[in-house]
């Protein structure tokens, strides 16, 4: 953090194989959150945090693998993706990232405009204007070498399955003049935070401290969890500084518990949590005693801890993005709660397709159903009035009429790729696209007489798609977009015509496909 404070936005690397979906190794799992409090407690220029992405992943990695790696960037405020991809060495360099052109030879070719696409909407979505996050966890950094501490991954994944957003907080930045205490609230740049997490070290600077302890003077509110600082990292002031002052924040031998330890005039409440507390240990703590909320409240589904949400406000809308990042089982349904002014609408990135999402408001709050595939995000974006929009498609939702079958047709065989599809990865081992050929399917239908394309909205529906979950779209020869995990469906109404229509999917062919009419 204290190199990246002097560039232009902070940034991290995923290579080399770091995390796969599903997988949270210590000390990567939340590498995206170092990136992205650098470029927030620093201030940079419209909120962009980079991410060198898939170095040394090797020519084996699927596209529903990069899609779930990117979200995980993404719902961790990373928004600027910079993939290793095209390199005139292909596939002979050893620095072997997936080469999604390889000079011809690699069949998926076509399914990287999707992922392009797709990601490029999330980021233009969710840089500029401002994030919304609730705590800032103070950043131990250095004061590792000096004497007993944790790092601040295990709290940091606990409070993102509790669906409550962090930044890392340098001590030197939280002491220093440009961080201000504003009531309840603890100000810097564009951020505000009402919750201060002091992490477990047994060395503290004492102008950190002292800061904590104003601002629960003030109404903050104050975690301590684990271990509480008990020496001095400042000249001039004794461990008995820290002591004093650790008392005053949490008081003398506090146990852990979920309850305040003190409370103050102003509001002010401060708290003593286990050195690796559950998502429920922090809710109950943080909401039920302290009565601040999270991002998003799940008032109805089963998160199995892999329901994660991001918050910023842009052009005075408040966008949300939703990521379910469990990579096994069934669609979810989730009841949600969220404070915002005006209308949800569900922006789906994937599909390029804006949805009404029907709501109940209470106040400031509102509620909403939404149905999430397994590795699927969608950004629910609030509008100020409400507008003419479909609304999104439930799993189970009947279409109006019978469904129209695509009949395959036979298209010339591709030619295999060659064996220059391998290439050499670091140690020598190979690596190869998981498909030696493109399978294109090909579908003609004709379209009913009497079926009014004005009124209604026709899906594209693939029943499977294998060896992997993505397809690339044209529709009558112009591109249509892409899916790349379920569901398995993607809106071809605007591109369609009366009388007989031809469809590609690409690479990969489903057994069957056919088109669903639904109502607009």
């Amino acid at each position: 953090m204290r190199l990246q404070k002097y560039s232009d936005m902070g940034g991290i690397d995923l290579v080399c194989r770091q995390m796969y979906p599903g997988q949270r190794p210590h000390d990567i799992y939340q590498t995206p959150k170092l990136g992205s409090s650098i470029t927030h407690v620093y201030g940079k220029d419209d909120d962009v945090t980079m991410c060198e992405m898939f170095g040394a992943y090797g020519q084996d990695i699927t596209y529903p693998q990069m899609k779930w790696l990117t979200d995980q960037m993404q719902v961790r405020g990373v928004n600027f993706m910079i993939p290793h991809s095209f390199n005139p060495k292909s596939p002979n360099d050893r620095d072997c990232p997936p080469y999604f052109w390889n000079s011809g030879f690699e069949p998926r070719w076509p399914l990287f405009r999707v992922y392009a696409d797709w990601t490029s909407r999330l980021s233009l979505m969710l840089s500029g204007g401002r994030h919304v996050c609730p705590i800032a966890l103070l950043f131990s950094g250095n004061l590792r070498r000096v004497g007993k501490t944790a790092g601040p991954e295990d709290m940091t994944t606990a409070l993102q399955d509790a669906l409550f957003d962090c930044d890392w907080l340098p001590m030197e930045v939280f002491a220093g003049a440009g961080c201000s205490l504003d009531g309840k609230q603890v100000k810097l740049h564009q951020e505000r935070y009402g919750i201060l997490i002091v992490p477990p070290t047994e060395v503290i600077p004492y102008e950190a401290l002292a800061k904590a302890k104003e601002f629960l003077d003030k109404g903050g509110v104050v975690v301590g969890y684990g271990l509480l600082p008990t020496k001095s990292a400042t000249i001039g002031k004794t461990d008995a500084d820290i002591a004093a002052l650790s008392a005053a924040i949490w008081g003398d031998a506090p146990q852990a518990g979920p309850k305040a330890l003190k409370t103050t005039p102003a509001g002010g409440r401060s708290y003593f949590l286990s050195e690796k507390p559950t998502p429920e240990q922090l809710q109950e703590a943080l909401t039920g005693d302290a009565g601040v909320h999270p991002t998003i409240e799940v008032l109805k589904g089963q998160t199995d801890g892999w329901l994660h949400v991001l918050h910023r406000v842009k052009a005075g809308r408040d966008v949300f993005l939703v990521c379910n990042q469990d990579v096994k089982g069934e669609a979810k349904d989730f009841r949600l709660r969220a404070t915002a002014e005006g209308v949800p609408e569900c922006w789906d990135a994937m599909r390029n397709e804006l949805t009404a999402l029907p709501h109940r408001r209470t106040g400031p709050s509102v509620e909403f159903d939404i149905t999430l595939e397994p590795m699927e995000s969608v950004l629910v974006v609030f509008q100020p009035e409400s507008r003419p929009l479909p609304v999104r498609l439930a799993p189970d939702a009947k279409p109006i009429r019978e469904p129209i079958p695509l009949v395959r047709v036979s298209v010339p065989a591709e030619k295999p790729a060659p064996p220059a599809t391998t290439q050499a990865a670091p140690g020598g081992k190979l690596t190869r696209s998981p498909i030696a050929a493109a399978d294109p399917f090909v579908g003609q239908c004709e379209l009913p007489a009497d079926l009014d394309l004005a009124k209604s909205r026709v899906m594209l529906v693939m029943d499977s798609l294998a060896p992997e979950e993505a397809a690339r779209v044209t529709v009558n020869g112009a591109y249509a977009g892409g899916i790349i995990g379920k569901p398995f469906r993607l809106d071809v109404t605007p591109l369609l015509k009366a009388g007989a229509n031809t469809i590609r999917i690409e690479p990969f062919a489903p057994k069957t496909a056919h088109l669903a009419v639904f109502a607009r």
